[in-house]
Protein backbone atom coordinates (compact mmCIF):
# COMPACT_ATOMS: atom_id res chain seq x y z
CA UNK A 1 0.00 0.00 0.00
CA UNK A 2 1.05 3.59 -0.84
CA UNK A 3 -0.38 6.43 1.15
CA UNK A 4 0.79 9.97 0.50
CA UNK A 5 0.08 12.86 2.85
CA UNK A 6 0.69 16.36 2.51
CA UNK A 7 -0.42 19.76 4.38
CA UNK A 8 -0.21 23.22 3.26
CA UNK A 9 -1.70 26.69 5.30
CA UNK A 10 -3.73 28.43 2.59
CA UNK A 11 -4.90 32.07 2.88
CA UNK A 12 -8.61 31.21 2.62
CA UNK A 13 -11.49 30.16 4.46
CA UNK A 14 -12.05 25.99 4.66
CA UNK A 15 -15.24 26.37 2.58
CA UNK A 16 -13.26 28.20 -0.19
CA UNK A 17 -10.63 25.46 -0.47
CA UNK A 18 -13.17 22.64 -0.67
CA UNK A 19 -15.45 24.96 -3.03
CA UNK A 20 -12.78 24.99 -5.44
CA UNK A 21 -12.13 21.10 -5.46
CA UNK A 22 -15.69 20.83 -6.21
CA UNK A 23 -15.16 22.65 -9.29
CA UNK A 24 -13.10 19.79 -10.63
CA UNK A 25 -12.48 21.62 -14.01
CA UNK A 26 -11.25 24.30 -12.20
CA UNK A 27 -9.56 22.03 -9.79
CA UNK A 28 -7.59 20.17 -12.53
CA UNK A 29 -5.62 23.20 -13.22
CA UNK A 30 -3.71 22.81 -10.49
CA UNK A 31 -4.10 19.02 -10.22
CA UNK A 32 -2.14 17.56 -13.24
CA UNK A 33 -2.78 14.10 -12.51
CA UNK A 34 -6.70 14.36 -13.23
CA UNK A 35 -6.33 16.16 -16.38
CA UNK A 36 -8.22 15.95 -18.52
CA UNK A 37 -11.40 15.99 -17.35
CA UNK A 38 -13.80 14.41 -19.79
CA UNK A 39 -17.25 15.13 -17.98
CA UNK A 40 -18.58 16.23 -14.55
CA UNK A 41 -22.10 16.07 -12.81
CA UNK A 42 -22.65 17.27 -9.46
CA UNK A 43 -25.68 16.20 -7.73
CA UNK A 44 -25.45 18.71 -4.24
CA UNK A 45 -22.53 17.65 -2.08
CA UNK A 46 -21.36 14.98 -4.69
CA UNK A 47 -19.48 15.40 -7.67
CA UNK A 48 -19.13 12.47 -10.47
CA UNK A 49 -16.24 13.01 -13.24
CA UNK A 50 -14.75 11.00 -15.69
CA UNK A 51 -11.28 11.66 -16.46
CA UNK A 52 -8.10 10.31 -18.00
CA UNK A 53 -5.09 10.42 -15.34
CA UNK A 54 -1.74 10.50 -15.21
CA UNK A 55 -0.18 9.66 -12.54
CA UNK A 56 3.65 8.90 -11.83
CA UNK A 57 4.33 10.13 -15.43
CA UNK A 58 2.03 7.15 -16.65
CA UNK A 59 -1.17 8.06 -18.54
CA UNK A 60 -4.12 5.65 -16.79
CA UNK A 61 -7.29 4.50 -19.02
CA UNK A 62 -10.39 6.31 -18.01
CA UNK A 63 -11.76 6.60 -14.62
CA UNK A 64 -15.13 7.68 -12.79
CA UNK A 65 -14.29 8.90 -9.54
CA UNK A 66 -16.90 10.46 -6.93
CA UNK A 67 -16.00 13.70 -5.18
CA UNK A 68 -18.53 14.08 -1.89
CA UNK A 69 -17.92 16.96 0.47
CA UNK A 70 -19.02 16.97 4.20
CA UNK A 71 -19.03 21.33 4.21
CA UNK A 72 -16.51 23.21 6.09
CA UNK A 73 -14.40 20.23 6.69
CA UNK A 74 -13.54 17.50 4.13
CA UNK A 75 -14.05 15.98 0.76
CA UNK A 76 -13.79 12.37 -0.04
CA UNK A 77 -12.64 11.15 -3.04
CA UNK A 78 -13.04 7.42 -5.15
CA UNK A 79 -13.49 4.97 -7.89
CA UNK A 80 -16.95 4.49 -8.31
CA UNK A 81 -18.32 1.33 -7.95
CA UNK A 82 -18.37 -2.19 -10.93
CA UNK A 83 -19.00 -2.18 -13.43
CA UNK A 84 -16.99 1.31 -13.78
CA UNK A 85 -13.63 1.20 -13.78
CA UNK A 86 -12.97 -2.37 -14.31
CA UNK A 87 -9.11 -1.60 -15.46
CA UNK A 88 -8.44 0.43 -12.07
CA UNK A 89 -10.49 -1.99 -9.92
CA UNK A 90 -8.50 -4.90 -11.20
CA UNK A 91 -5.10 -2.65 -10.38
CA UNK A 92 -5.67 -1.12 -7.17
CA UNK A 93 -8.29 0.49 -4.84
CA UNK A 94 -7.77 4.08 -4.46
CA UNK A 95 -9.16 6.22 -1.57
CA UNK A 96 -8.18 10.28 -1.29
CA UNK A 97 -9.35 13.02 0.48
CA UNK A 98 -8.96 16.71 1.73
CA UNK A 99 -9.37 17.91 5.40
CA UNK A 100 -9.34 21.09 6.46
CA UNK A 101 -9.57 23.02 9.44
CA UNK A 102 -8.97 26.79 10.65
CA UNK A 103 -5.34 27.79 11.09
CA UNK A 104 -3.12 31.05 11.94
CA UNK A 105 -3.46 32.62 8.38
CA UNK A 106 -5.94 30.77 6.92
CA UNK A 107 -6.80 26.84 6.70
CA UNK A 108 -4.58 23.75 7.17
CA UNK A 109 -5.37 21.28 3.87
CA UNK A 110 -4.39 17.98 4.32
CA UNK A 111 -4.43 16.14 1.28
CA UNK A 112 -4.10 12.20 1.27
CA UNK A 113 -4.11 9.61 -1.48
CA UNK A 114 -4.23 5.62 -0.49
CA UNK A 115 -3.61 3.22 -2.92
CA UNK A 116 -3.87 -0.54 -2.14
CA UNK A 117 -2.20 -2.56 -5.48
CA UNK A 118 -3.43 -6.40 -6.13
CA UNK A 119 -0.71 -8.24 -5.46
CA UNK A 120 0.10 -9.07 -9.20
CA UNK A 121 1.15 -5.77 -9.72
CA UNK A 122 2.15 -4.41 -6.70
CA UNK A 123 5.70 -5.52 -6.79
CA UNK A 124 5.91 -2.68 -10.03
CA UNK A 125 3.89 -0.10 -9.10
CA UNK A 126 4.48 0.18 -5.23
CA UNK A 127 8.13 0.98 -5.65
CA UNK A 128 6.77 3.44 -8.65
CA UNK A 129 4.37 5.34 -6.50
CA UNK A 130 6.59 5.65 -3.61
CA UNK A 131 9.54 7.38 -5.10
CA UNK A 132 6.85 9.66 -7.21
CA UNK A 133 3.88 10.64 -5.96
CA UNK A 134 4.69 12.86 -3.04
CA UNK A 135 6.25 15.27 -5.42
CA UNK A 136 3.08 15.12 -7.22
CA UNK A 137 0.82 15.69 -4.58
CA UNK A 138 3.00 18.32 -2.78
CA UNK A 139 3.12 20.35 -6.39
CA UNK A 140 -0.63 19.90 -6.31
CA UNK A 141 -1.34 21.71 -3.09
CA UNK A 142 1.21 24.39 -3.81
CA UNK A 143 -0.55 25.30 -6.88
CA UNK A 144 -3.78 25.07 -4.85
CA UNK A 145 -2.21 27.73 -2.24
CA UNK A 146 -1.06 30.00 -5.39
CA UNK A 147 -4.15 29.56 -6.60
CA UNK A 148 -6.68 30.58 -4.20
CA UNK A 149 -4.28 33.34 -3.19
CA UNK A 150 -3.80 35.34 -5.87
CA UNK A 151 -7.69 34.87 -6.23
CA UNK A 152 -8.15 36.57 -2.84
CA UNK A 153 -5.74 39.45 -3.41
CA UNK A 154 -7.22 40.52 -7.32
Amino acid sequence: MVTVRAEAIIGCTPDEVLDMVMDIDRYARVDKKIHPVLWARREGEVLTFACRPKLVGLRQPKVVQYVRRTPGRRIDIGLTPLPANRIAHAVADFRASFETSEADGGTRVVRTLTFQFTPMLRWLLEPLFARRLEGEVREELRLAKQHLESGRRA
